[in-house]
């Protein structure tokens, strides 16, 4: 069962760091802040995410049942149910796209990224918190990425509880896929949504630059890639820079 409890935030220094010093092994799943502020706010690898008020800022706890290794498979369920949330506000002739591992775009601009931390103690992991970053009013500025916000697109001055409503709702349908027929749809989905096809040139870091094509996202969530001499590579971690 997954039942949200939200709680509401002037301003803080990080969602994840504010959940995270508030669940332990015995807190119920659903556990959400928001805040309207974020002073510390951190991407992937310890990058700042600069959160102006406006903007939608966000950490959700889980305790899905399965192995700690198979908990990174949420983040395609995070980036998934973002781009899901918003095509419901952004005209269908515009393209809402995910890139692997953790961003969402629309007709290639950044709107959106997810950061998730397994959480464990003395005993093991035992949950996931899930960050999620989206431009609502303003559309910062982040290194190497074209930017674009829900208002910029769309011209609605959507509220932040009503994005925020939006995404949860995604977030929900989305677990309980995962939960009835493991990653196969959620990842279905995803690939679908993603901003290059199978077959096609990329760009990735890991941690020097190379090129590669694209194939597809293996089941446990890697990246599958063949090289300039045909070989095929399954790449756990990195991005993919274009």
């Amino acid at each position: 069962m997954l039942t949200f409890k939200v709680y509401r935030l002037q301003s803080v220094d990080s969602t994840n760091a504010w959940l995270k010093s508030h669940v332990d092994r015995n807190t119920k799943q659903g556990l959400v802040v928001v805040a309207l502020e974020q002073t510390e706010g951190r991407g992937r690898q310890g990058r700042a995410w600069e959160s102006p008020v406006g903007n939608l800022y966000f950490s959700l706890f889980l305790k899905p049942s399965c192995p700690s290794h198979q908990m990174a498979l949420f983040t395609y369920i995070a980036s998934l149910s973002i781009a899901m949330g918003l095509e419901s506000f952004i005209d269908q002739a515009k393209k809402v796209q995910v890139k692997w591992p953790n961003d969402v775009l629309v007709e290639g601009a950044k709107i959106a990224g997810t950061l998730l931390e397994v959480i464990s103690d003395g005993e093991g992991a035992y949950g996931l918190i899930i960050g999620i970053g989206v431009n609502v009013r303003s559309a910062p500025q982040v290194e190497g990425n074209k930017t674009t916000s829900l208002l910029a697109e769309t011209e609605i001055n959507a509220s932040i509880a009503t994005v925020l409503t939006r995404i949860l709702r995604q977030i929900y349908q989305n677990y309980f896929s995962w939960h009835r027929h493991e990653f196969k749809n959620v990842r279905e989905q995803w690939l679908n949504r993603h901003f290059v096809q199978s077959g096609e040139e990329i760009l990735v870091k890991h941690p020097k630059e190379e090129k590669y094509i694209f194939q597809t996202i293996g089941d446990d969530g890697a990246l599958i890639v063949q090289d300039i001499n045909g070989e095929v590579k399954s790449l756990v971690a990195g991005e993919i820079m274009a």
